[in-house]
């Protein structure tokens, strides 16, 4: 009558699929990011309604997007067996404020694979 599979035990179960768009959705956000803070600082006028709309569009949707885009892809990576260790909490936290830091991310990743690859 049911046709449902049986719930498995935490150690039972495959691991998640970590991989995802998580580089394509750290390109968007830092891409939108860029481009609001540039019509921010050189056409809006500070303290009108799109100025603010602006600013919640890149302090508030753009900023954490990148962190957790950030963090999702350093799991993905996880899952390969290349870890960023805990200086990707420092990046989280630093693109929170200032999102092109993702880009030394970038730069850690790209160094990291290679290596991971030369080892290999």
């Amino acid at each position: 009558m049911f046709d449902r599979d049986p719930v498995l035990h935490p150690d039972d179960r495959s691991e998640p699929d970590e991989d995802g768009p998580w580089l394509s959705i750290l390109a968007l956000a830092l891409c939108g990011w860029v481009l609001l803070v540039a019509l921010d600082r050189t056409l809006l006028v500070e303290g009108t309604f799109l100025w603010a709309t602006v600013r919640i569009g890149y302090t508030l949707i753009c900023a954490p997007l990148i962190a957790a885009a950030l963090l999702q892809d350093s799991r993905a990576l996880a899952t390969d067996g290349i870890e960023i260790g805990r200086s990707i909490w420092l990046y989280a936290i630093a693109s929170l404020v200032f999102a092109p830091i993702s880009i030394a991310y970038l730069g850690h990743r790209h160094y990291l694979v290679v290596r991971s690859i030369a080892t290999t």
